[in-house]
């Protein structure tokens, strides 16, 4: 481009004295070199703050927390409550399942004592009694550990909505990356010199609730 302006100009300055021409070209060439060392200093600088945005993403290093969900949860009044109704549902299954045991037993002992003694037909009888008791049993108490177990679902969910809630709140207060739940040793090492422990906090916040 430099070179094309300079033999423009020169065209066009054939027919002005040589003094004329001379000064021309030479106010052309500062020109030239003033924009030269323009675009160098905006290179130069564009290189600068490349090169610093990569130094400051190479420096910078986020923290994240972690958090054992299960000790939050375990210091958790309503949750004393819960496992008293939980254990008080569970005992009475208990002793439903126990009876109906019980009852099977006494009628499987009596036939055994009475087999011998019965018809062909009474004996297939109080055997189809005592498959059907005994399919009925396992029946209940397969649904009595499923109802336990939704109760038990039911129980924890509102405070675990709560701990979810806080955990948040906290981790955007702290300005935390993400936070990680180590309860049950989902998680067994983490560093801390990259992490903070929130479980404690977790657990002060929830008490100046109540």
């Amino acid at each position: 481009m430099k070179k094309n302006i300079l033999m423009l100009l020169a065209l066009a300055s054939c027919t002005l004295p040589m003094t004329a021409q001379t000064e021309t070209l030479q106010q052309v060439i500062n020109t030239l070199n003033a924009n030269a060392a323009s675009q160098n200093a905006s290179a130069n600088t564009a290189t600068q703050d490349t090169q610093s945005t990569r130094s400051t993403a190479q420096t910078f290093v986020f923290r994240y927390g972690f958090v054992n969900t299960d000790s939050v949860l375990h210091a958790m009044p309503e949750y004393a409550m819960a496992q008293r109704s939980l254990t008080a549902l569970r005992q009475k299954y208990d002793r439903e399942m126990k009876r109906s045991e019980d009852d099977f037993n006494i009628k499987y002992e009596s036939f055994l004592d009475q087999q011998r003694d019965l018809v062909p037909s009474i004996l297939h009888k109080r055997q189809a009694e005592l498959q059907d008791m005994m399919e009925k049993n396992i029946a209940f108490k397969a649904e009595a550990r499923r109802l336990l177990a939704q109760a038990e679902a039911d129980a924890m969910a509102p405070l675990r909505e709560q701990i979810n809630e806080l955990l948040q709140q906290v981790a955007k207060d702290m300005q935390l990356a993400f936070v990680l739940n180590t309860g049950s040793d989902a998680c067994p090492y983490v560093n801390p010199a990259m992490s903070v422990d929130i479980t404690d906090t977790l657990i002060d916040l929830l008490k100046k609730r109540r």
